[in-house]
Parts: C-alpha cells; sequence; structure tokens
C-alpha cells in the first residue's frame, strides 16, 4: 500500500470519520456494552463492539500509510 498524503481527502475523510467513531463508541457503546451486555450470547452489543474494534484496527493499519506534513 503506498504513503497516503496527508492532506487529501482519503486522510482528511478517515480522520472525521475516526474521530466521530471514536467519541460514539468510547462515550456510549463501551459503557453501555459493559453494563448490559450478557457475553453469553451474541447481540446487538457484542456486534457493535466487534464493529468498533474493527475501525480501531483499520485505523492502526491507515496510520502506518499516511505520511507526516
Amino acid at each position: 500500500m503506498p504513503v497516503i498524503d496527508p492532506a487529501s481527502r482519503l486522510a482528511t475523510f478517515w480522520g472525521y470519520t475516526n474521530t466521530i467513531t471514536d467519541m460514539t463508541y468510547t462515550s456510549f457503546i463501551v459503557p453501555l456494552s459493559m453494563a448490559f451486555n450478557d457475553y453469553s450470547r451474541v447481540n446487538a452489543w457484542s456486534i457493535m463492539d466487534l464493529i468498533g474494534s474493527c475501525i480501531y484496527i483499520i485505523d492502526l493499519l491507515m496510520q502506518f500509510h499516511i505520511g507526516f506534513m
């Protein structure tokens, strides 16, 4: 994967998307999941937790390819 220009639309879009996801995931989904998730079966909380974790892993991989200014 080539280096992504930090001023490109892709890097800007990914930054905004990750910020919004981080705010909602960390502020709402994690506390509610910890309070109400059963962990013995698959439900909406576990699916949202899996999606949030996948976005964080994708962000980690993306950050390795976004250059510095």
